[in-house]
C-alpha cells in the first residue's frame, strides 16, 4: 500500500513539474522572430523550407509530409491566437496561412504529375475520350495549384506591406533577391495545361463535369 501511494505521489509530482515547465501561451507576449524561427523548426522536421521552396523542384514538400505539416501549423496557430494582442500577433497568423497555401499549392502540383502523360491532352501521343477522366482529375489538381499560388503570393505580399513596422518581419520573410523561390515558378504551363485540357474535354470529347468540390 505505502509503494503504491509513494508512486502515486512520484507520478503527480512529475505532472506539476512538466506542466508548471510548459510554456503557457495564454495572453503571452510573442514576436513574429520567436514565431518565425518556430516555424523554421517545423519546417526542418518536415524537410521543408519557406525560402527554397518552389513548384516543380526537389524542394516541395514530400506528399507524405503535408498532411502532418499543415495540421501542425493549424496547431500551432491556434496556440498563436491565445497569445496577447499585437501586431506581431497578427503578422504571425497571416504568416502561417500563407505557408499553409503553399504547402497546398505544392501537394495539388505533385498529384497532378503523378497521373502522368495521360492526364495531358497536349502530350506528344495526343489524346482520345477514353481518357476524359484523367484529363479531368489533372485539371482539378492543377487548377487548384494555380489558385493557390496566385493566393499564397498575393496574401505574402499584403503581410510584407500590411505588417511592414513589426520589427525583423521583412529582414525575415525575405526581400527583392532575398525572397522566397516561391516567386519564381511561371504559371505560364500551367495555364496552357488548363486551357488545352478544357479545351479537349469540352470541344472533342463534348463533356464537362466538376471532377471534385474544393
Amino acid at each position: 500500500m505505502m509503494k503504491q501511494t509513494i508512486a502515486w505521489l512520484g507520478l503527480l509530482i512529475s505532472i506539476f513539474v512538466l506542466s508548471s515547465c510548459s510554456p503557457s501561451w495564454e495572453n503571452r507576449d510573442y514576436t513574429f522572430k520567436e514565431g518565425f524561427e518556430a516555424l523554421a523548426k517545423l519546417d526542418e522536421k518536415y524537410g521543408a523550407s519557406f525560402h527554397k521552396e518552389q513548384l516543380n523542384a526537389t524542394s516541395m514538400v514530400a506528399l507524405e509530409n503535408v498532411e502532418p505539416f499543415i495540421a501542425d501549423l493549424r496547431a500551432f496557430r491556434e496556440n498563436i491566437k491565445r497569445t496577447k494582442d499585437s501586431e506581431d500577433k497578427d503578422a504571425l497568423i497571416d504568416f502561417i496561412v500563407v505557408r499553409i497555401t503553399m504547402v497546398g499549392a505544392e501537394e495539388n502540383f505533385q498529384r497532378a504529375q503523378k497521373i502522368g502523360d495521360i492526364g495531358l491532352a497536349s502530350d506528344e501521343g495526343g489524346f482520345s475520350c477514353s481518357e476524359v477522366p484523367y484529363l479531368l482529375e489533372t485539371y482539378y489538381y492543377y487548377n487548384k495549384t494555380y489558385a493557390y499560388t496566385i493566393k499564397a503570393r498575393s496574401d505574402l505580399d499584403t503581410v510584407l506591406h500590411k505588417y511592414r513596422e513589426v520589427t525583423d518581419l521583412q529582414q525575415l520573410i525575405g526581400l527583392g533577391e532575398n525572397k522566397t523561390q516561391f516567386y519564381y515558378f511561371h504559371l505560364d504551363n500551367i495555364k496552357n495545361i488548363l486551357a488545352a485540357n478544357e479545351k479537349a474535354v469540352r470541344n472533342f470529347c463534348k463533356a464537362w463535369v466538376v471532377k471534385k468540390s474544393e
